[in-house]
């Protein structure tokens, strides 16, 4: 299970505002809904209704040898909602396996997992999800919250009263 959500800064206190890329500043108001129920359902360790799966391999679970960098990061998303049909769906654990079986949705949520600190790390949410962008692209902005993101993070709890801080 994971204990910790941070946040990449860039994704925090960005400005990007595109159907496939958006920061949390510029998210709406749903956006940002189904941005913290993610974050609740994983702190709380539950099933979360969505499919997620690495960024590095396609619908079938098979290796996208273009987007070697996704698999040296351990890079993620999450289908956020909203889903056209959950009925017959497979809900994903709270530790956040692969499950091509969950939810699809073109909102997505794109996160790092780092398992040996319990953490994930927030690097992305894209309206519509472009299926399978090079990580080394260089209009993918995630390309540049993927390496040495353990410098840029910012965590998502006040350490005074333990709330969520979420801009």
């Amino acid at each position: 299970m994971f204990e910790t959500i941070q946040c990449h800064k860039d994704f925090f206190s960005g400005s990007r505002d595109s159907q496939f890329h958006v920061d949390i500043p510029k998210l709406t108001a749903d956006e940002y809904a189904r941005l913290e129920a993610f974050i609740d359902l994983v702190l709380d360790a539950e099933e979360l209704p969505g499919r997620n799966k690495p960024s590095h391999t396609d619908e079938n679970g098979k290796p996208i040898y273009s987007a070697i960098l996704y698999s040296q990061t351990n890079a993620w998303h999450y289908h956020s909602g909203p889903y056209s049909r959950i009925h017959g769906t497979v809900k994903t654990p709270p530790h956040l396996p692969e499950n091509l079986k969950g939810a699809s949705s073109a909102e997505i949520v794109h996160y790092i997992k780092d398992e040996s600190n319990k953490t994930i790390i927030l690097i992305g949410y894209s309206r519509e999800h472009i299926p399978f962008p090079k990580s080394d692209s260089r209009s993918n902005p995630l390309r540049t919250r993927l390496g040495n993101w353990v410098k840029k993070v910012v965590p998502l709890e006040n350490s005074s009263d333990g709330e969520e801080a979420l801009p």
